[in-house]
């Protein structure tokens, strides 16, 4: 269903926030002017020292009406995607596209603009994150979570580890 949504803007973003309530997350489709397509809670347990483990990251579908067109850096809007991720009080935020204007390797203004959101909320001792995913990895991701066991807690270490949409393929992998 993620994959036939990739032209589709509406669809596409029911589809994401189905996907992620696939993944075992509690998300809920938002929308709206400022807002985030949707948002995703984990609902873990407190670990053995009693330290919650819960946590929320917001959901941002972005269609191409054309195949093979990418997402530009500035309609990915980091800082809308960061603002909309402070306000909805999440950790992570979660960008889904087909593909995104940005080449494997290279230091792109993608790279450079999500590292430093990276550092300044670091820097400010409340480490969040922004990742950006291609609709397939997305979609493959679903399909294996249920054969390979991943957990809500494996899901936020991609989210932790990966920036960009070739390091995700990588994780899921």
């Amino acid at each position: 269903a993620l994959r036939n949504a990739r032209n589709d803007e509406d669809r596409l973003e029911i589809e994401v926030v189905e996907a992620f309530r696939s993944l075992g997350f509690e998300s809920t489709r938002v929308g709206g002017k400022g807002k985030p397509d949707g948002v995703a809670k984990a609902p873990l347990s407190p670990d053995a020292n009693n330290t919650p483990r819960r946590y929320a990251t917001t959901l941002e579908a972005k269609s191409k009406k054309n195949d093979g067109a990418k997402l530009k850096t500035k309609t990915f809007g980091v800082s809308t995607i960061a603002r909309q991720r402070d306000d909805a009080q999440c950790e992570h935020a979660i960008v889904v596209a087909p593909a995104f204007d940005h080449t494997a390797g290279k230091d792109s203004a993608l790279a450079k603009e999500i590292k430093a959101d990276r550092a300044n909320t670091a820097a400010r001792g409340k480490p969040k994150t922004i990742t950006a995913i291609h609709i397939d990895d997305l979609a493959r991701l679903v399909q294996l979570r249920p054969v390979k066991r991943i957990g809500l807690a494996r899901l936020r270490e991609m989210l932790q580890e990966c920036s960009l949409p070739e390091q995700c393929k990588e994780w899921i992998d």
